[in-house]
Formats: structure tokens, C-alpha cells, sequence
């Protein structure tokens, strides 16, 4: 811009504007934020107005570089100047904080986008989630998950995984199963990663029962096992000791595409240590002479990089068992020379099998005797040889500390983790949050408060945040103190040690917040729930509040303890974003929470008990009108309880308030699925008596009850009276009159209902075809059979093998049948995808005898002498 006398000044387009700020915010470093500020006021004093996305720029720009103050301040300027920050700005700033690994930084930022009546989405949630997983902090990526249900954001595959991969990358298999089983209830459907995840997980923990269940809902799920499965189940495998079974899924996994083969040579080489270091020679011997391949490219390949073994399943499957030992002081590298000799191949596997047997020692907290005298001793030993070998890595001297740590609860053990703890210092092994949560478990178990809180304020000194887990263990080692010494000795001062707590890791405002927030559900989850109100009036004495989750926490412990009007203390505390009826949707999310424990169907005890609580808080210390009645009805509906369901259905007519539809459609549905047919059209008379229009979903569940009794006049008379209502019906009740005739066998009703879907474009799922080619086989007609398979695999649904295997039993055993129609049926199965296993073995060559198995297997290019010896 010309700013000398007689020059002309022209004033810069919004455009050019735009495209420096993107640049400035793009780079991100101290000296481009500042950059942007200055030109940000610049644009303004020469007329541009500012706008959201100016804006935006100069906030992520500040984020970039980590200055909080200036991006608040710059919030401030830009509500000052009249513009409402939108998603866009909210969003940018939250992902900047979470990519630093600044958790607290994108949670507050959420929060505040919240508070600001802007929903966040999925990704924004999931970005927040993975910052926490970048930190280290499983469980607190876990709660994200549970605060997107409450914030009615439902989370996608993605932000499953990356929780199952956090799980599944420590080996804790329960946590990893309970997000499973949360994941399955909320209908988010699992991919081949989150089975992956588990294997891997369960090969970590060691559990092969477990492996092989999950290997099965795998195959359940019409998700082929690929590598990365069969790898996990050859280790999990060999790590129980199971020889043959390692082999063949070491032989499954060799034949897949994937994973990369540096992740195949490692998880050979793991296998080979195990049956090393327990004797097995044969085994060993035979998998040596199977694949010299496997190990002349091993010898030469190095160490495998991280890509490599996080390739192809999005960061979960950590090797860290798989990782080769450093090699001896003096010997040559790998990449040197050639194929060593027998001699030193042999002493090359020992190393990596001690290593591996190093990296299979069990986390803290596992139930076996992790910290018994042998284990201890065996550690120290394996330790001492690493040492003797090269400069032992971090994970070594955890390896140790584990083991002293893990132990009976007795302070020696406690005194043995501190002067480790203080030899890895001596060793200038720089100590991390991993380092401090071991040796405050190990206080936590003796019950030491005093040892547990010095060493507290110890790692904050030394600048490691506190997680939650070492708020867990501190406060644990304050109750059992406390508990302890309450009746034999001098009571220690509960209060004064919590206190240090709070001002060790309040170094700022949000710290304080957060401690705060981990003192209150502590004590809850001890249940202290007075101890946990004291602290919580405290917080909000010095004007700071716990989160949602901490008071459903405390709110829960005081239910349990049978005080009503605690508990709805708690839930009256819970911060609440959206809708008008605070109380209410907090006590419903609550209810929820208690009945269905993170399953899809009610825990019936869990459910009286919850239920129970609310009637007698209903009776004097709450509104009706806050009394969330459609969720218990809801509740006892999907339990089948159809007596509490109309129990509290009476019990919202009595509040006089109006049922909606949901609850009059949750009573027909729990009247059919219990087989009450009277009762679901009488549910059914009562609706239609209301204001509500009546819809298809309605007749649906009442269809349902005469399917379940096999009514076909009944179910012929609700279909007829949906469309008399001027309903239209839709692929739900095509799908239940399709079931119907065909369970009754009338083959030619159902195929005219089929014909009727087919001719409404409806889609019909695995289940009714199914039911149709049943029929058909039943009625000894395989022709039709073979034909609605067909139909089957040309909407693209996975057939499954047991629709064709079905059908050549059902061959087999019909006389006359013509060899033609079972090769057609061989060929669709195999076409789908699907080999003859045992049952379509024999049911073909009983049909075509063994030579027509071989000429149709020659055609197919399906190795009949493999299947013979599987089968």
C-alpha cells in the first residue's frame, strides 16, 4: 500500500485479506500469530470489516503456538466485535489443543463450544478422544465415549477403535470387552480392525479361551480372519503351550496378503522363542526347517520400524513383544555378513526368546501372583543378563519395577519399588508418568498415604501432569490408611493429605479444576460420599464445579447407600447443556446408565434397584414432572416384563401427564414379543382413542404378535386393517408376512408376499431368505431353493455357508434328486466364496459319489485331497 505523499493508497480486497491470515495460521509459530494479530488490526482501522473466519485464523494461529491467554483474549475481541463464534472457530481451536497433546486445553474449548449452544460432531468429539490416547490415558479416552451418549452424539467405528486399540495395546482385555459390548449395544456396527484389536488383545493378556471366542463372533459376524487375526491366535496360542494350533494359524497367516511381512518374520521368530524357552525341539526344529526363508530374510532385515507394524490397522496392534533383543556387545549387525552358522543362529534365538519372555510379564493389578518371591527373582535375574548384553531401555527397568511393585500389600515390597525407583534415577533413567503410577500402586497396596502423597508432589515437581489414575491410587492409599489406623493407632489427618493432593497439582486455575473434579469421584468410588459432598462444596465455594461424570458417579454410591435425597443432590449438580427439563434429563440419562450398565438390553437387578429408588423419591422429595416414567416403561418393555411396564404406565396416567407414542408402541411391542396377542390389540384400541396418529411402526409390532403365534387369519387381518387406516406398509411387514407363510408352509403364500416385497422395491434381509429357502427345502422343492439363494447373493449380502450347505443336505437326503442340480448349487456356494466343508463333502459324494467330487472340484479349482485332510 502506497503510503508516501502523492501516492496513491489502494485498500486490499477481503480476498487478499484471507489469504495471509491462512497463511500465518498455517504456519503456527510465535512470530506468524503475532504476524496475524497486527494485521488483523490493521485491516480494521483501514474500513475491512473483520470477520468469523479472520478471526478464526488469528485464534488458530495463537493455539498453534500454545498461548492460551492471547487465544481467550482474541475470543473476546471477536464477541466484542458483535461476531458469534461459529463451529468452524470452535472447532479449529479444539483440534490445534488436541494435535499438542493438550488435552485439558480441547476439553475446556469443547466445553465451551457447548456452553456457547453449539453442538460439536463426532469428529470434534474424536479428535479430543485421541489426544488423550496420544497421552497415554486409556480410560480417560474411554469417557469421552460416554460423554458423546450424553450428549446425544452417537460415535462412529473410528472413535470405537481407537478406544479398543488403547486397550488393546496394554492388554487389558475387560476394559477392551466392556467397549465392545458398549459399541454392540449402541448398534455401531464392528469392522475387521475392532476384532483385531481384541485378538491382539487377548494374545497380550495371554487368554486363548477368550481369543478363540472372539475369533469365532468374528466369523459370525461375516467378517473374514485376515494376517493380522491369524497372528494374535498363533501367539496367544503358543503362549499356552498349544504347538499344532500355533502352527496352523502361523500357516494362515503366512498365506495372507497382509500384515507386512516384517510383522509375519516377527511373529514366527515370537512363536519359535516360546518353544524355545519351554523345550520344545521338535516343534522349533520343524518350523525352522519349514521356513529358512523366513529367517535368511529375518537375519538381514533389522529391527522392525514402527510403520511397518502398525501397518494396515490404523496404530493398534503395538508389537512390543514381537521386538528383537539388542544385540551383544561386539557382535556384528545384522545387515553385515551372511547367514551366520547353526551355532549362532541358535544363540540368536535364545536372546530373542529370553526377550520375549521378558515382554510377557504381567501388568500391574493382573490376578496372578505377579509379585510372589520366583517371579521377583526371575525378573531381577532377566534383568542382570539384559545388562550383561547391552544399555537396558526404559521398559527393562519398568519390567523390574512391576515386579516389586506388584506384590501382597506389604511395605517391604513398597521399600523395594522406592530404592528401584531411586537406582533407575542413579542410571539417569529419566522417570515418566508409567514410572510414578507403578510406585503409587505399590503405596496404594501397602496403604502408605504419607509415601504415597510426598511421592505425588514429587512427580508434579518434576513436571508430569497427574492423570486420574494417579489421583486413584493416592486417594486409595489415603481411605486404606485411614481405615487401617482409624482403630488402633492415631487417626492421620484424611483431610490434610487430600489437601496436599489438590495444591500440588493446582499449579493453574484449570489444574485446580481438574483436581477438584478427581478428589470428588475418588471418594465417591471409595464410597465417601460424604467425604466426597465436602469436597465438592468446596470446589464451588472457590467457584469451580466437577464434571457430569464425577456427580452420576457420586450420585450412583449414594443410591447404593440408600440416601434418596443425596443422591438427587448429585444429579441436581450435573452440568447440563441442552433441553429445558435440567433435573429430568439428568435423572433419565442417569437411569439409563444404571439399568443398562453399557449393555443393549436392562440388568434386571439393576433395573428393580434403580426403579425402586425412584418411587420412593418420587413420593415426597421430587416433581412428577421430573419423574422420567416413558424411560421405565421403555426399560421394562425391552426386558419383556409386561406387569412393571403397565405398572408404570398407570403410574404416568396417575401423574397426569399424556403418554406419547413411543410409550403406547412400546406397550404393543412388549405385549408381542411376550406372546400376548389380546393384549397387544387392546394397547392397540387405546391409541387409537388418543390424539396420536397412528403409523406403520405401530401395526408392525402388533403383526409381530400374530407371526410369534403363527396367526396367519390374525396377521392377515392387522395387514389388511394397516392399509383400510391409508398406512402404507413397509419392508418390515412384507418381511414378517414372508416369515409367517413360510413357517406355517405355505410356500405359495410366501412367494407371493415375496413377490409383492420385490414389486415395492423393498429390501429384504439375510433372515427372510433364510426362512424362504427353508420352506421350500422342506417342501422338498430344492429347484425354488436354488433359486431364492440366488436372489440372495444378487442383492450383494454375504450368503453365508450354511444357506448352500442346507441345501446339499437336503439333496442328499431326497430321492431322485439330479446330480446337475447339486453342481449348481456347488458352484453358487463356491462362487460366494464358501469351500465344501465336512457336511457338503458328504452330502455331494453321497449325490455324486467320490469321483464326480473330483471332477467338479478339478472344475472349480477347489483342492478336493486339502479338504479331505481338514475335514
Amino acid at each position: 500500500k502506497g503510503k508516501g505523499k502523492g501516492k496513491a493508497r489502494l485498500r486490499p480486497q477481503m480476498a487478499v485479506y484471507i489469504t495471509f491470515f491462512r497463511h500465518y495460521a498455517k504456519v503456527g509459530d510465535e512470530a506468524s500469530a503475532q504476524a496475524a494479530a497486527d494485521l488483523h488490526e490493521e485491516m480494521v482501522s483501514d474500513g475491512v470489516s473483520a470477520t468469523a473466519e479472520t478471526h478464526t485464523c488469528v485464534l488458530t494461529a495463537f493455539a498453534k503456538c500454545g498461548d492460551k491467554q492471547k487465544v481467550f483474549e482474541w475470543l473476546e475481541t471477536m464477541v466484542t466485535a458483535g461476531i458469534r463464534p461459529d463451529e468452524r472457530t470452535y472447532t479449529s481451536v479444539i483440534n490445534v489443543f488436541a494435535n499438542l497433546g493438550d488435552t485439558t486445553g480441547a476439553a475446556e474449548w469443547l466445553e465451551k463450544m457447548v456452553t456457547d449452544g453449539l453442538r460439536p460432531d463426532v469428529a470434534t468429539y474424536t479428535t479430543v478422544l485421541k489426544s488423550y490416547l496420544q497421552r497415554g490415558d486409556v480410560f480417560g479416552a474411554a469417557r469421552w465415549l460416554e460423554w458423546m451418549e450424553v450428549d446425544k452424539v452417537q460415535a462412529d467405528t473410528g472413535a470405537y477403535n481407537y478406544v479398543l486399540g488403547g486397550f488393546a495395546a496394554s492388554g487389558n482385555l475387560s476394559a477392551a470387552e466392556q467397549v465392545f459390548d458398549r459399541m454392540s449395544a449402541v448398534g455401531v456396527q464392528p469392522t475387521e480392525l475392532s476384532f483385531n484389536h481384541l485378538l491382539d488383545c487377548c494374545a497380550k493378556a495371554r487368554v486363548r479361551a477368550a481369543a478363540r471366542r472372539w475369533l469365532k463372533a468374528m466369523e459370525e459376524a461375516d467378517i473374514k480372519p485376515g494376517g493380522i487375526a491369524y497372528a494374535a491366535m498363533a501367539r496367544v496360542h503358543a503362549a499356552d503351550g498349544r504347538v499344532k494350533e500355533a502352527e496352523q494359524f502361523l500357516q494362515k497367516m503366512i498365506n495372507e496378503d497382509k500384515p507386512p511381512m516384517s510383522v509375519k518374520l516377527k511373529t514366527v521368530e515370537y512363536v519359535m522363542g516360546i518353544f524355545q524357552l519351554e523345550g520344545k525341539e521338535e516343534p522349533l526344529q520343524r518350523l525352522a526347517d519349514k521356513y529358512p526363508k523366513v529367517f535368511e530374510h529375518l537375519e538381514a532385515q533389522g529391527t522392525v520400524t514402527d510403520d511397518e507394524l502398525l501397518s494396515g490397522d490404523g496404530g493398534g496392534l503395538a508389537a512390543a513383544a514381537l521386538a528383537p533383543a539388542p544385540p551383544a556387545p561386539g557382535a556384528s549387525g545384522r545387515g553385515g555378513g551372511g547367514r551366520r552358522s547353526g551355532a549362532r543362529r541358535s544363540t540368536s534365538l535364545e536372546q530373542r526368546a529370553r526377550k520375549t519372555k521378558r515382554r510377557l510379564s504381567k501388568r500391574p493389578g493382573d490376578s496372578s501372583a505377579a509379585g510372589d518371591r520366583s517371579s521377583l527373582e526371575a525378573a531381577m535375574q532377566q534383568f542382570n543378563k539384559i545388562r550383561l548384553k547391552g544399555e537396558p531401555s526404559i521398559n527393562d527397568w519398568h519390567d523390574v519395577l512391576r515386579s516389586f511393585a506388584g506384590g501382597d500389600g506389604t511395605a517391604p515390597r513398597a521399600r523395594l519399588a522406592v530404592a528401584w525407583i531411586k537406582k533407575m534415577r542413579e542410571a539417569g533413567v529419566e522417570l515418566n508418568a508409567f514410572s510414578y503410577m507403578t510406585l503409587l500402586g505399590a503405596f496404594a497396596e501397602a496403604g502408605d498415604s504419607g509415601a504415597a502423597v510426598q511421592w505425588f508432589e514429587r512427580m508434579v515437581g518434576n513436571g508430569i501432569t497427574p492423570l486420574e489414575g494417579h489421583f486413584q491410587h493416592a486417594v486409595r492409599a489415603i481411605k486404606r490408611d485411614a481405615v487401617a489406623k482409624g482403630t488402633v493407632q492415631r487417626p492421620i489427618n484424611e483431610t490434610q493429605m487430600l489437601e496436599r493432593l489438590l495444591l500440588a497439582s493446582s499449579g493453574k486455575q484449570k489444574g485446580k479444576v481438574r483436581s477438584y473434579d478427581f478428589i470428588v469421584r475418588k471418594l465417591a468410588e471409595y464410597g465417601d460420599t460424604n467425604g466426597a459432598a465436602a469436597w465438592y462444596d468446596r470446589a464451588k465455594a472457590e467457584g469451580m464445579f466437577v464434571s457430569s461424570m464425577t456427580c452420576e458417579i457420586a450420585a450412583k454410591a449414594s443410591m447404593e447407600d440408600g440416601s434418596e435425597t443425596k443422591t438427587l443432590f448429585w444429579l441436581e449438580e450435573i452440568p447440563q447443556t441442552y433441553g429445558e427439563d435440567k433435573l429430568k434429563t439428568s435423572i433419565t440419562a442417569f437411569v439409563r446408565r444404571i439399568a443398562l450398565g453399557g449393555k443393549s438390553l436392562p440388568d434386571d437387578a439393576a433395573l428393580d434397584a434403580v426403579a425402586a429408588w425412584m418411587r420412593r423419591i418420587s413420593l415426597a422429595k421430587l416433581d412428577k414432572k421430573d419423574v422420567p416414567y416413558e424411560t421405565f416403561i421403555s426399560l421394562y418393555s425391552s426386558s419383556k416384563r409386561l406387569a412393571e411396564a403397565s405398572a408404570w404406565f398407570n403410574k404416568l396416567i396417575d401423574s397426569g401427564q399424556s403418554p406419547t407414542l413411543e410409550a403406547y408402541k412400546d406397550m404393543i411391542r412388549c405385549s408381542s414379543e411376550c406372546r400376548r396377542p389380546d393384549t397387544a390389540r387392546k394397547w392397540m384400541e387405546t391409541l387409537k382413542l388418543t390424539e396420536h396418529k397412528l403409523d406403520t411402526d405401530s401395526y408392525n409390532s402388533l403383526l409381530k404378535s400374530y407371526i410369534f403365534e403363527l396367526d396367519v387369519e390374525g396377521a392377515v387381518a392387522c395387514y389388511n386393517e394397516m392399509v383400510a387406516e391409508g398406512l402404507t406398509p413397509d419392508a418390515v411387514s412384507n418381511a414378517l408376512m414372508i416369515k409367517l407363510f413360510s413357517r406355517v408352509g405355505d410356500c405359495a403364500g410366501a412367494e407371493r408376499w415375496y413377490a409383492a416385497a420385490l414389486n415395492t422395491n423393498h429390501t429384504l434381509g439375510w433372515d427372510v431368505y433364510e426362512s424362504l429357502i427353508h420352506a421350500h427345502l422342506d417342501a422338498g422343492d430344492l429347484s425354488s431353493a436354488l433359486d431364492r439363494a440366488k436372489d440372495l447373493s444378487a442383492t450383494g449380502k454375504k450368503t453365508g455357508a450354511k444357506i448352500w450347505v442346507a441345501q446339499l443336505r437336503a439333496a442328499s437326503e431326497q430321492a431322485g434328486v439330479q446330480p446337475d442340480l447339486v453342481k449348481q448349487v456347488v458352484r453358487e456356494m463356491v462362487r460366494n466364496g464358501h469351500e465344501p466343508g465336512k457336511q457338503a463333502m458328504q452330502a455331494m459324494e453321497r449325490v455324486l459319489g467320490r469321483t464326480g467330487c473330483r471332477q467338479l472340484c478339478d472344475e472349480l479349482g477347489v483342492d478336493l485331497d486339502k479338504l479331505l485332510r481338514t475335514h
